[in-house]
């Protein structure tokens, strides 16, 4: 059968054909699935009040329409949300990808380590987070001699 919503019709009949019963009952053949196919940072390092571009892509792999909402959050290393940013879409068919952008203005930010949070939360869902780190400082890793 094809994906999509049917209604199944239960009756109890008697002997003699008198419906004593009757109920409808709705249900949807097919599968909601989508992942995140893309997740990117503009510069893993940057410099505060730099504007940083992040992109992300989500694509239905399922064989349903999906309604949802993706979220981009920029948080410290111990999980405070600095910014959040969500799109909410509807109607995402089968096959398609919905490519989400957002371009985080650091001003204010501090001179330490960020991790960039992507994820969707569509049909009582959320695929899993992509993470990427990204800082403000720079690292400098010395040569080690050993006599």
């Amino acid at each position: 059968m094809p994906a999509g919503d049917y209604s199944i019709e239960i009756s109890v009949e008697d002997m003699d054909g008198q419906r004593l019963a009757s109920r409808n009952i709705g249900i949807t053949l097919g599968s909601t699935q989508g992942q995140v196919s893309h997740f990117t940072v503009s510069s893993e390092r940057f410099t505060v009040g730099d504007i940083i571009d992040i992109e992300m892509h989500f694509a239905n792999v399922g064989v349903l329409p999906i309604d949802g909402e993706a979220v981009i959050q920029v948080q410290t290393l111990r999980g405070e949300i600095i910014s959040d940013y969500r799109e909410p879409f509807t109607g995402l068919p089968s096959s398609s990808v919905i490519p989400v952008t957002y371009a985080w203005d650091s001003a204010g930010a501090l001179d330490t380590d960020y991790k960039v949070v992507g994820y969707v939360q569509y049909n009582s869902q959320t695929t899993p987070p992509k993470v990427l780190n990204i800082t403000t400082l720079i690292r400098n890793y010395l040569p080690t001699i050993v006599k």
